[in-house]
């Protein structure tokens, strides 16, 4: 299978440079026509042989599609330096405002680097308008791994004012 992409631009660095940027590496990309940069976070990794299993499910989301249902998925991301980096992503339930997503299995060092205080962010975004949530919640690590527990997500629909449970 053959995939097309666009030519974004190119770059080359070294990993010492990369490593010692602070908060991050950002570089303009070569070939961009001066448009393009490119922005690297590295951070050393504690050792641990750690890991966490979760399932997530969602009740009644947002529908964010015009015609049919939302096709959600979602995306965790651990804080860092320079924001919030993505740690896990889900695979997309077509058609779906009750999803249920299959368990996940993440080594704790990947999802919190062992940093159990650490934030983490977990989200939904729509398939077509990333910068749109279906879900939006935020979190530390050590809740996250405690085991059963639900999280009761405030949202708000895009055409509404009012506050809704999901």
């Amino acid at each position: 299978m053959v995939l097309y992409q666009d030519f974004l631009g190119r770059l080359e660095t070294t990993l010492g440079q990369v490593v010692s940027a602070r908060p991050a590496f950002v570089a303009k990309l070569e070939g961009s026509g001066g448009k393009g940069t490119i922005t690297v976070t590295a951070e050393e990794l504690q050792a641990s042989k750690e890991a966490v299993s979760f399932a997530l499910a969602g009740k009644k989301l947002d529908n964010k599609d015009f015609l049919g249902k939302s096709d959600p998925y979602f995306v965790i991301s651990k804080a860092s330096s320079s924001g919030f980096v993505a740690a896990v992503r889900s695979e997309k339930i077509d058609n779906d405002l009750s999803p249920k997503w299959k368990t996940t299995s993440v080594a704790v060092r990947d999802l919190c680097n062992n940093d159990y205080k650490r934030p983490l962010k977990v989200h939904s975004p729509h398939v077509h308008k990333k910068e749109e949530n279906i879900f939006k919640f935020e979190l530390f690590s050590f809740l996250f791994m405690c085991g059963n527990y639900r999280y009761s997500v405030m949202t708000r629909e895009s055409n509404k004012k009012s506050y809704f449970q999901t």
